[in-house]
């Protein structure tokens, strides 16, 4: 931590360095950190795992990115200085002995509710977790060549899964291609498969179960062409278990197909034996004849042993020297928010040096060759990306693991959805998780931040990931606090208000929910059941009444959120039709659409266009605009409210920052609409607008259902809902006001001091001033104090 003793609170309280500090006030114009930056900033400095939940456009992105960029510094800063001492050690010693490696389970590569007895030379397990499987990866694995064997010991009654996996494998045995695992249970798995495992000789197929005092035999034959994977139990052969293809796979990468013995286990403890001292170790060696060796003496014989990413137990050369890859890993949901965050990383870093601190991006869409030059030389210090790609590219070697010290995930509520989720818990299994040669400080962090971050879903992988997490919670168990600068009002569609409907007809495109996927095709009102007949009215109503609440409140940058990447495309296509018959001269809708299945680069300049006034509305999806942040933006219109309480907050959330005050207007039917929901793999428009659980394409979407789960949400928040009553859309006079005068925008106080509480103001200056100076002493004679009696 960094003292700064010019002043007491603000940044320098924070424990910053001055570069960083510097940085913040001067680059960034920040005069005093948020709430958020207030709280977790000391927490990650001070090594803990931290879950942070606040309001969106709060300052969590520096919240994170300021501790994470000095921790690197520090990190690399202490490389270099242990670099230099062992290199003079290594100098003055002479040419020295190549390192054998040990086989002994890891104390880096292990999830974290797994203890290793340090007195057992590492090969006494435990875990006593009784939900989750938690698994362990030896040190060392071979790789081609040779028949080797170890054993396995349940020492009590909880269920254990023992075999080999791969160095890039999921410590959850068994459960992708790279595992292979025999359980307690008498089950054999291999990407995720379970079968039954049973002596072939057996008749009755029956499967062989094993438990406390047991002893397991592994055998892995990886001679010629056909190897293998078998067990015994207490000495008895059970049979092959898997078949392994790796003569091929090991001529072109050894490390990263090497098997390294692997366990998993539930509420139990086992103690493994790689035959260090023999086969005369063993409780029961397989037959000579087999011509079986102990795994222990392919260090020493011609089996080729690799080490996955663990450094060794006897120098800190192995830890500083040779660990590779980033020291920080920082995961986002979407592109645009990883690009949006590591552009804040490469801000700051600007302002670090000796050493330098890189930070580099990893999405998709983007040309890789730089980065991949940059991590093939070990010059990236932080990775920021999403979840598919990074884990391609640490399956792939081409990022290492080994150095990684903290693991953070941005907006987590949308990562540990069914599609990322996958991803996060596989990237976490490939990062040490501690060790027994750093101290307590030296260890992997792991830090979720978001707007919500109560959840069930979050809960569970906090509980899995994280170890004692500090939560700071600037939002509340509602799920969020919705700003109170935020006027939310309603817009009701009745379809039998059919004024306006002919007229639109000719100009809005719905989205060929009624029409069997065909978008020119045209949809007669009067061939459709009475259902379906106000769900097409809904979608040709609710453009128009879009229309008229740009020009009601005069709403010269706003933003527009849609369902689906076609709703864009097609709000898109009907404000530039009416583009030129503006209700009057100044009004135009100018348009850019940010949605997830544009190119990057379109997105891009979408955004910027939107920022620099060059584009009057900005049309988007939920997943484009998570974290976006545009300051000042005055309004937001919601075409289709979301389905859940949270999106809305996050959609409302981009307006209403830092103390301004923003317009949120839901139009919202009064009746269910039929809406586009597809199958796995499909995009609308499709010809099967059957319902989704008959095999079609669609839904009945109901917004009166989630405009009452939206009331609850404001009612507990005390924030008040405004109905407005369409086609009159009598606004209220306070928000009349608002409109005439430019209100919205701006600051809730109206950007002013009054003059009276200005006098007030500086008639506190000296005592201010004076105050400051008596926190200083106190805190300098609370260190000298300390100092003197330590």
């Amino acid at each position: 931590f960094y003292n700064d003793h010019t002043m007491a609170g603000g940044w320098a309280s924070l424990g910053l360095m001055p570069e960083l500090v510097d940085a913040a006030e001067n680059d960034f114009d920040w005069i005093l950190p948020t709430g958020v930056q207030d709280e977790c900033i000391p927490l990650i400095l001070g090594g803990g795992d931290v879950m942070a939940s606040a309001e969106t456009g709060s300052g969590k992105t520096a919240a994170f990115a300021l501790p994470t960029l000095q921790i690197s510094h520090e990190e690399m800063t202490a490389a270099g200085s242990t670099r230099r001492k062992v290199a003079g050690k290594k100098e003055s010693a002479g040419k020295s002995h190549p390192r054998i490696l040990q086989f002994q389970m890891s104390v880096y590569d292990r999830d974290k509710n797994i203890s290793i007895d340090s007195n057992s030379g590492g090969l006494l397990l435990q875990s006593r977790d009784i939900n989750e499987w938690s698994g362990c990866r030896c040190d060392a694995g071979v790789a081609s060549g040779g028949k080797w064997y170890f054993e396995c010991t349940i020492r009590d009654e909880g269920i254990v899964r023992v075999g080999l996996s791969t160095k890039f494998a999921s410590l959850d045995l068994g459960a992708d291609e790279g595992g292979y695992g025999y359980g307690g249970t008498g089950m054999k798995v291999h990407r995720g498969k379970f079968e039954p495992y049973f002596i072939e000789s057996d008749a009755t197929k029956g499967k062989v179960s094993f438990g406390k005092n047991d002893v397991i035999g592994c055998l892995v034959n990886l001679l010629g062409e056909n190897s293998s994977v078998s067990f015994s139990k207490n000495g008895i052969m059970i049979g092959k278990a898997f078949d392994i293809d790796l003569h091929e796979s090991t001529k072109k990468d050894c490390q990263q197909y090497a098997l390294f013995p692997t366990v998993s286990l539930k509420n139990a403890e086992c103690e493994l034996n790689f035959g260090r001292h023999g086969m005369n170790s063993f409780c029961f060696p397989p037959p000579s004849e087999e011509k079986y060796l102990p795994i222990a003496s392919a260090t020493t014989l011609s089996g080729k042993v690799e080490n996955p990413q663990t450094p060794g137990s006897d120098s800190s050369l192995d830890y500083y020297g040779k660990r590779e890859g980033p020291l920080a890993i920082v995961i986002e949901p979407t592109r645009d928010l990883a690009q949006q965050t590591y552009r804040v990383f490469s801000d700051f870093a600007r302002r670090l040096s000796d050493p330098g601190i890189e930070a580099a991006l990893l999405v998709g869409g983007i040309n890789p060759q730089r980065v991949l030059r940059q991590l093939q030389r070990n010059n990236v210090h932080v990775v920021v990306g999403t979840p598919p790609i990074v884990m391609s590219y640490i399956k792939q070697g081409k990022i290492k693991t080994s150095r990684c010290c903290m693991f953070i995930l941005d907006e987590a509520d949308q990562l540990v959805n069914r599609d990322n989720l996958p991803y996060i818990e596989n990237i976490f299994s490939r990062l040490r998780k501690g060790g027994q040669f750093r101290s307590v400080f030296d260890r992997l962090q792991v830090c979720f931040f978001s707007a919500t971050l109560h959840s069930a879903e979050v809960r569970k992988l906090t509980a899995k990931i994280c170890h004692r997490p500090l939560w700071v919670d600037l939002k509340g168990r509602n799920d969020s606090i919705v700003p109170d600068t935020v006027h939310n009002c309603v817009v009701h569609v009745d379809p039998e208000s059919n004024k306006g409907v002919r007229h639109c007809e000719s100009t809005v495109q719905t989205d060929a929910v009624h029409r069997q996927g065909d978008l020119d095709a045209e949809v007669s009102l009067g061939n459709l059941s009475d259902e379906e007949r106000k769900s097409e009215q809904i979608k040709l109503l609710k453009p128009v009444i879009m229309l008229q609440l740009l020009e009601t409140f005069q709403m010269d940058q706003v933003l527009i959120f849609c369902r689906t990447n076609l709703d864009c495309d097609l709000l898109e296509t009907f404000l530039r039709k009416v583009g030129g018959k503006a209700i009057t001269d100044r009004d135009t809708y100018s348009c850019r659409v940010l949605a997830g299945m544009r190119p990057m680069q379109e997105r891009q300049e979408s955004l910027k266009a939107f920022k620099e006034g060059e584009a009057r509305i900005l049309i988007a999806t939920d997943v484009a605009a998570r974290g976006l942040d545009i300051r000042e933006l005055p309004f937001v219109i919601n075409m289709t409210l979301p389905d859940e309480p949270q999106t809305y907050v996050h959609r409302i959330g981009r307006v209403g920052r830092a103390e301004r005050i923003g317009l949120a207007i839901s139009i919202v039917s009064t009746v269910k609409e039929k809406v586009w929901y597809c199958q796995s793999g499909k995009k609308p428009p499709c010809e099967d607008t059957r319902m989704y659980e008959k095999g079609g394409n669609c839904k009945w979407y109901s917004e009166p259902q989630f405009l009452k789960q939206i009331e609850i949400l404001l009612k507990t928040n005390k924030v008040n809902l405004t109905k407005l009553h369409w086609p009159e859309l009598n606004v209220p006079a306070e928000m009349a006001t608002l409109v005439k005068t430019k209100g919205y925008g701006d600051y809730a106080g109206g950007g002013t001091i009054d003059f009276g509480f200005k006098q007030h103001l500086e008639s506190l200056s000296d005592a201010v001033q004076e105050l400051g100076v008596t926190e200083f002493k106190l805190q300098s004679d609370f260190w000298k104090l300390k100092d003197r009696f330590c």
